[in-house]
């Protein structure tokens, strides 16, 4: 079996459901009557959270390779870690919730992939490949 590589970007798709759902927020508490009190605290805490949003610097996913199911990943700060897999990952038709465990610090990491994240073959072939691999505890 050949090495995959699959490059990643940050999904257009997760950043646009993120400003709709903080604009949803934002209106529903303008609409419900509140106290004027907790209404300005909830639309801080909105505004707040949108721009720590905007102004995150999240270690993104930038590359994961497979081996043998033998996986690795770079990150955008860098790291390259080998990983397995865990059981516990959701692969669907349009994003995949990858969970996975460092093979040296024992840590867990989980990452979101949505489908426009990378080309659309690249995707089928990493959802096919992730159901077909053997998932390890």
């Amino acid at each position: 079996m050949s090495s995959q590589l699959y490059s990643l970007h940050p999904s257009t798709l997760l950043r646009i459901s993120i400003w709709l759902l903080h604009g949803a927020a934002l209106a529903a508490v303008l609409l419900f009557s509140l106290a004027f009190a907790y209404q300005g605290l909830l639309l801080t805490l909105l505004l707040l959270s949108l721009i720590g949003q905007l102004r995150s610097r999240t270690t993104t996913l930038q590359q994961l390779r497979c081996y043998q199911d033998d996986w690795t990943l770079l990150d955008s700060s860098g790291a390259c870690r080998d990983v397995t897999v865990l059981a516990n990952s959701v692969v669907s038709p349009y994003a995949i919730f990858l969970q996975l465990r460092d093979k040296h610090s024992q840590q867990k990491l989980s990452y979101l992939i949505l489908f426009d994240a990378m080309p659309s073959a690249d995707f089928r072939r990493l959802r096919v490949q992730l159901k077909l691999s053997s998932l390890s505890p």
